[in-house]
C-alpha cells in the first residue's frame, strides 16, 4: 500500500526485473511522476513505506531497512539486520 503526504503519493514495489525494488513518488492530483529511485533491497519490499517528517522508511526481506529523503528519493542510510527482524504486511 502507498503512503501520502503534501499531495505526493509514495509506493515501493518490486522492480520490473523481479530483483530488488523501486520507490516511486507520484503527484496525487494528476498521477505524474515526481521522482523515481532504485531501492537497493535484496527482494521486494515487505510493507508499505512509513513516513516520519521528511524521511521515508522502507523494509525489505532478509532484514533490510532503509531511509530515503521524501523530497528526492536519495538514500540516507541502510541497515542490514539479517535475521534479527522481519517486516510483515
Amino acid at each position: 500500500p502507498p503512503v501520502a503526504t503534501a499531495g505526493i503519493v509514495y509506493v515501493a514495489c518490486r522492480s520490473e526485473s523481479g530483483i530488488g525494488a523501486r520507490l516511486y513518488a507520484v503527484k496525487g492530483n494528476n498521477g505524474r511522476g515526481y521522482w523515481e529511485a532504485p531501492v537497493e533491497l535484496p527482494n521486494a519490499p515487505t510493507a508499505a513505506p512509513v513516513l516520519a517528517g521528511d524521511i521515508l522508511y522502507i523494509a525489505g526481506n532478509r532484514g533490510t531497512l532503509m531511509a530515503v529523503s521524501r523530497e528526492t528519493g536519495k538514500l540516507l542510510w541502510r541497515y542490514i539486520a539479517g535475521s534479527q527482524f522481519t517486516a510483515f504486511n
